[in-house]
């Protein structure tokens, strides 16, 4: 049985309204916590990822590895920023090994490949 108070109380207009910012706010709150975990893990997976670059020998497919590496990324729970900035990153690289099968001059990418890579370090960093 309901507390008659109570449902006198919630039958208020001003009452539901604080009622429904305060679940809002709630609801705002677990994204932005999910979001700080998530990029932390973002963050582990790029370390590795590179780390694995860094390790393998030189050749092409030490950087298709890496592109790949990237891609296997789970961003479905990251802030927009992150994502964008981590498929900016991708696409970049992406560019780059496309030049390297073709045999074109890769270092015409390097600055692009910089520039995304600073965007989606600043991106990470935003959220931890």
């Amino acid at each position: 049985m309901a507390n008659p108070k109570l449902t006198a109380l919630m039958k208020r207009k001003s009452v539901r309204i604080v009622c429904c910012l305060l679940a809002a706010y709630c609801m705002y709150d677990f994204a932005m916590r999910v979001w700080h975990l998530q990029s932390p893990c973002m963050a582990c997976q790029l370390v590795a990822a590179s780390k694995q670059l860094e390790q393998s020998p030189l050749g092409v497919e030490r950087v298709e590895k890496y592109v790949s590496k990237l891609k296997a990324i789970d961003t479905s729970h990251a802030p927009m920023q992150v994502r964008i900035a981590l498929e900016d990153y991708i696409a970049a690289r992406q560019q780059g090994l496309d030049a390297l099968n073709d045999g074109r001059d890769v270092t015409q990418y390097d600055r692009s490949i910089a520039e995304a890579e600073q965007r989606l370090l600043s991106a990470i960093g935003k959220y931890n």
